[in-house]
């Protein structure tokens, strides 16, 4: 019985019923109290640290491994100015690429990292008749989401840079002729896909047309995103000291 009035409590509080609706259906055992009720909801947040955790410590050993091999590297170069036999040079090389080759064998299989989105909701609650024990309120909440990266850009060499922000000209940075190309074919596209959805004349050539845009990232795209719902903080006078402690989290 009581697996069953969790249950219950858990729909309530995800449809949105009012204290009155969980006093009612309490008086007949068919649910939880209210504030029973959030204290299980905030029972299950609190297990998002684990999770979390886990993808910070994988990103941490990553990162360290990655730097201990790009480091090798650049020893490795150095060390090869100063060579003057032919024998240790192409000893040397030899070792090089290969350190070279674990680093991009470690880039593939690297967690692919994470990001955090957030997203406010404000909310104002007015009652019936406003007395001194029950006024209008103005509800301010913050929800925190962590979401894992889908493509990894593990494989794009941030280490040295490729050229000087000063020294770089605009039109670099314009699309050349085949990639014009390219979306002007990916536009075409998506006006005949509306086309065929939303004009009954086109309907019958709708099966002809592929359902997405080809691209080399198709088969993680169609994975779904491991989200992780952190916390939701309401701005009173414990939102500063909530965000204290989440911000000292994540920059363990």
């Amino acid at each position: 019985m009581d697996a069953v009035q969790q249950i219950n409590s858990i729909i309530l509080l995800k449809s949105g019923a009012q204290k009155s609706a969980f006093r009612r259906l309490n008086a007949t055992h068919d649910c939880l109290g209210y504030s029973s009720t959030l204290l299980m909801a905030d029972n299950f947040g609190s297990m998002w640290e684990k999770d979390l955790l886990s993808w910070v410590e994988a990103a941490d050993k990553d990162r360290a491994i990655e730097k201990q091999l790009v480091g090798e590297i650049d020893r490795l170069e150095e060390d090869a100015i100063f060579i003057d036999d032919p024998v240790e040079s192409v000893a040397n090389m030899f070792q090089t690429e290969n350190v070279k080759v674990d680093l991009l064998t470690h880039r593939a299989n690297m967690q692919k990292g994470y990001y955090f989105v957030g997203d406010n909701v404000d909310m104002r609650t007015k009652v019936r008749q406003v007395i001194l024990k029950n006024q209008n309120k103005d509800q301010h909440m913050y929800q925190i989401c962590a979401y894992r990266n889908r493509i990894s850009g593990n494989d794009l060499d941030n280490t040295k840079p490729k050229n000087c922000i000063d020294k770089v000209q605009f039109k670099t940075l314009l699309p050349s002729d085949a990639e014009r190309e390219k979306l002007l074919e990916d536009f075409s596209f998506l006006v005949a896909k509306q086309w065929t959805e939303d004009i009954p004349y086109f309907s019958p050539y709708q099966a002809v047309l592929p359902k997405y845009i080809e691209h080399k990232h198709m088969k993680e795209t169609c994975q779904k995103t491991e989200r992780i719902n952190m916390v939701v903080l309401q701005k009173n006078e414990q939102y500063n000291e909530d965000m204290t402690d989440i911000c000292s989290f994540l920059n363990q």
